[in-house]
């Protein structure tokens, strides 16, 4: 093969990668896979060293944490580098990737993913995993250990169940097939704005009343074996890195099952010498508008949250004031993004009621 046949064989497998890699950017302008790299996106676009507080976690973190008002108010800067329904075990891949350009002085974990039992769908777990693999949130080698470490997990949850290994390094074919609702999951807007999701059919203007029937209970329950084991491994993990460490489980409804569950939880944890934080329903959010349904608040539950959650990191860490870093100039301007597009949601709500 002569020099320019070469060339030629490389540009053309370049324009396909390319290809491949434009198709595959437009199938995942889903909602939910869209928003997720958005929110990766934009934390690597952070200058190294200036992220004092991680979070990690699932919605039960990103619909709470109002990152931009946590900064312009509180001069804190603390971000969720959070994905939906986040799988137990890609605790330890979401931290190393957290880490790659920042040195955090606290990571926040979230402990859904740990009481969460795993008896759902599998294909719904397997969405959870594929929020992070499918788009380009992690770096290569953390994509490929997430990837079989989630198949792992997975054929050890339904081992009955056939999951096609190509499709997670080539998502495009799991995908191909968003392309004939692309109009319908355009329209079905939803966002990141610095780590916060924004959606007006979820976050912003919906909500749901409902009656808090949390009871408290001493009750030892027992966590789901793979949840288990994934949180061992996170313990042995976090035993080895020098950042402090907080667990929280954010305000919602929880029922009998599952406050024994997390009481199982906090026991391990308080055996292993890590902080935890459980966040209650109280008095101060308003059952009939702060949340959006029982498991989860909309913005005026995430305001009340972050003006809670801020005091408290305020208090119990030496957290420095970012306000006057000028290498913090890009978390600025958010917080006008988010309140705006809630005024504006809000007006074309009450528009459609009429």
């Amino acid at each position: 093969m002569s020099k320019k046949q070469v060339l030629r064989f490389v540009a053309f497998m370049l324009v396909v990668v390319a290809l491949i890699g434009s198709l595959t950017a437009v199938a995942l302008l889903q909602p939910d896979f869209a928003q997720t790299s958005q929110r990766f996106d934009e934390f690597n676009d952070f200058e190294d060293d200036t992220v004092d507080v991680i979070f990690t976690g699932t919605s039960g973190i990103d619909r709470y944490w109002i990152a931009a008002k946590g900064f312009e108010e509180y001069g804190i800067t603390a971000y969720p580098l959070t994905s939906d329904a986040q799988p137990a075990w890609l605790a330890t891949n979401m931290l190393e990737e957290a880490v790659r350009n920042q040195s955090p002085k606290l990571v926040v974990i979230d402990m859904r993913p740990f009481t969460t039992q795993y008896n759902k769908k599998i294909s719904s777990i397997e969405t959870g995993v594929r929020y992070l693999t499918d788009g380009h949130c992690l770096s290569f080698f953390n994509k490929v250990d997430a990837i079989e470490k989630s198949l792992d997990k997975l054929e050890t949850l339904a081992p009955d169940e056939e999951f096609d290994r190509l499709t997670f390094y080539f998502p495009l074919i799991k995908h191909h097939g968003a392309w004939a609702s692309v109009d319908e999951f355009v329209d079905e807007y939803a966002f990141s704005e610095l780590g916060f999701y924004m959606s007006p059919s979820r976050t912003i203007v919906t909500t749901e009343a409902f009656e808090d029937t949390t009871k408290e209970t001493e009750d030892l329950g027992q966590l789901h074996k793979v949840a288990e084991e994934s949180l061992n491994e996170l313990l042995d993990y976090l035993d080895k890195q020098e950042y402090e460490v907080l667990f929280i489980n954010t305000p919602q409804g929880r029922g009998q099952e599952e406050m024994s569950t997390n009481n199982k939880l906090c026991d391990i944890l308080e055996e292993r010498g890590y902080k935890y934080l459980i966040c209650e329903i109280d008095e101060s959010y308003d059952m009939e508008a702060d949340f959006y349904n029982s498991g989860h608040v909309n913005y005026y539950g995430a305001e009340k949250f972050t003006d809670y959650f801020a005091q408290y990191l305020l208090n119990n860490y030496d957290l420095q004031d970012r306000r006057e870093d000028d290498n913090c100039a890009n978390w600025y301007g958010h917080y006008d993004v988010i309140k705006d597009t809630v005024a504006q949601w809000e007006a074309d709500a009450q528009k459609e009621e009429k």
